[in-house]
C-alpha cells in the first residue's frame, strides 16, 4: 500500500483586492481519468454483494445489479456527476492511495482551484540557496516522511513497501542528504525534487513543513528557519507566518503579505500505515 496522504478540503483564504493568487478551473474530465482504474479496482474488496457498500464508502452511486464486478463499478461512476469527483478522489487517497506520481497528479487537480500565493521560479531557487548553508532538518526520519508525502522519490514504490533496498531518488537523498549532507546543497536536493517546477500549492507545503515542530522539534530553530525562508519569500510578497500553537510549538503557515492573519488554521495530516502521522499546518484558510 502507498503512504496515505490526508488533507482537509481546501477553500480560498480571506485577503483583501490587492493579493494575487494563482488558481483554476479544475480539469474534471482528467480527474475522471486518473480516478477511474482506482475506482474499478476497488472490485476486488469485496463480493458481488458487498459492491453497494464500497460505493457508498466511496461516495459512488448505487452500482446496478447486473454485470460483472468490474461492469457494476464502471456503471457507478459513470454516474457520478463530475462535482462530486473530488470528494471521491479524497476518499481514494485515504482507503487506496495509488502510486506517487498518480497522488500527485490527483492533488494537484485538487487544489487548482483553491487559491495560493504564487511563488516564482526565481524565488524558490533564492530559499534553496538561502539554505545551502543550514540544516534541513532536525529530525531526519520526520523530514523523509515529508518528502515522500510531497514528492515523487522513487517510480517503484513496491519495492520501498514490501521492505526492499532503497533504489532510485530515495536511496541518492538516503546518500546525498541524510549520511553525507555536504554532499547535495539544498539546491541540488531541490531540483532533484522537482520543487522548482511544482504547483505553487505544493510547493508552499514544502517550506511549512520544513518550519514545523515535527521536523524541527526545537522553537528556537523553528524561528531561525522562518526567518531565512522569509528573506527571499518577501521578494514575492509572501511569508511564512505565525498562525497558531501546537502541543506548544508555533505553527507557521505560508500567506500572503497582503492576507490577514488566520487563527486556526486547519491541520494538513500526512498519514502512514507504518508510520506515525506527520502533521503540519494546510497553508490556505479551510473555514
Amino acid at each position: 500500500m502507498a503512504t496515505r496522504c490526508v488533507w482537509a478540503d481546501r477553500c480560498s483564504p480571506t485577503c483583501d483586492g490587492a493579493a494575487r493568487l494563482s488558481y483554476g478551473p479544475m480539469d474534471y474530465a482528467q480527474l475522471r481519468n486518473l480516478l477511474e482504474p482506482l475506482v474499478t479496482g476497488r472490485k476486488d474488496a469485496g463480493t458481488h454483494t458487498m459492491l453497494p457498500t464500497l460505493c457508498e464508502e466511496l461516495g459512488l452511486p448505487v452500482p446496478p445489479d447486473d454485470g460483472s464486478k468490474r461492469e457494476r463499478m464502471t456503471a457507478s461512476f459513470n454516474a457520478l456527476a463530475d462535482t462530486e469527483l473530488p470528494a471521491v478522489a479524497r476518499k481514494l487517497l485515504i482507503r487506496q492511495p495509488p502510486n506517487a506520481t498518480t497522488r500527485n497528479q490527483i492533488q494537484d487537480i485538487l487544489w487548482s482551484d483553491s487559491a495560493c500565493p504564487p511563488i516564482p521560479r526565481r524565488y524558490r531557487r533564492e530559499i534553496a540557496r538561502r539554505l545551502n548553508s543550514e540544516d534541513l532538518y532536525g529530525d531526519a526520519r520526520r523530514f523523509d516522511e515529508l518528502l515522500e508525502c510531497l514528492w515523487i522519490l522513487n517510480a517503484d514504490d513496491w519495492m520501498h513497501l514490501k521492505g526492499g533496498n532503497p533504489t532510485g531518488l530515495r536511496a541518492e537523498i538516503q546518500q546525498h542528504v541524510d549520511r553525507h549532507p555536504e554532499d547535495w546543497p539544498a539546491e541540488t536536493l531541490f531540483d532533484q525534487l522537482g520543487a522548482y517546477d511544482a504547483s505553487d500549492r505544493r510547493f508552499a507545503l514544502f517550506p511549512e513543513g520544513m518550519a514545523s515542530a515535527d521536523v524541527r522539534p526545537d522553537e528556537a530553530a523553528q524561528r531561525h528557519f522562518v526567518a531565512c525562508v522569509n528573506e527571499p519569500l518577501r521578494g514575492c510578497n509572501v511569508e511564512l507566518r505565525e498562525t497558531d500553537l501546537e502541543g506548544g510549538y508555533p505553527v507557521f503557515s505560508l500567506l500572503s503579505l497582503h492576507a490577514a492573519t488566520r487563527s486556526r488554521p486547519k491541520n494538513l495530516i500526512f498519514a502512514s500505515p507504518d508510520k506515525p502521522d506527520l502533521r503540519f499546518r494546510d497553508a490556505l484558510d479551510n473555514d
